[in-house]
């Protein structure tokens, strides 16, 4: 059965944890990452399943701190939802797989978020940030992480 811990950090914050399995029997050790949705109903089972196979299995809350989005295909179906953590999101307008109605909805809907939900348009495709693919748009790679570090400055202190 998975339960919920609190981890504290080095540098003293504390972050939640699902965890499950016993570390004195495990025959190794499993480090679950969470996907783009945070520590979700899914990824808090996942230690549980990884346990039952004989593993000690810890799934920490990689988000609670600060979340960074590019190109998130999901977040315009998060609108109504509200963060657990800062959140910057970076999206392309020609990015033809997330749909620009979706994103303006989900700008819209955050506008008064706490905590806050900061997103960006750039005149870009999907993968812009990635200069291994054809879509590489180097300004707006550059202004992203631009914001990126100062928005992680901002929220780490």
């Amino acid at each position: 059965m998975t339960h919920m811990i609190k981890i504290e950090a080095e540098d003293g914050h504390t972050l939640e944890a699902a965890v499950a399995g016993d570390p004195d029997t495990a025959r190794g050790g499993v480090v679950v990452l969470q996907e783009i949705f945070g520590l979700n109903e899914h990824i808090r089972d996942l230690p549980r399943r990884f346990a039952e196979a004989g593993y000690y299995a810890v799934a920490p809350a990689m988000f609670d701190r600060a979340d960074v989005s590019y190109y998130g295909g999901e977040l315009p179906s998060k609108a109504g939802l509200v963060a657990h953590c800062p959140v910057l999101a970076h999206f392309g307008e020609r990015d033809q797989t997330i749909p620009m109605e979706g994103v303006k909805t989900f700008i819209k809907a955050q506008v008064d978020a706490d905590p806050a939900v900061i997103s960006h348009i750039y005149d870009a495709d999907h993968g812009f940030n990635c200069d291994a693919r054809g879509q590489f748009d180097a300004s707006a790679a550059e202004m992203a992480w631009e914001r990126t570090l100062a928005f992680l400055d901002r929220v780490s202190r």
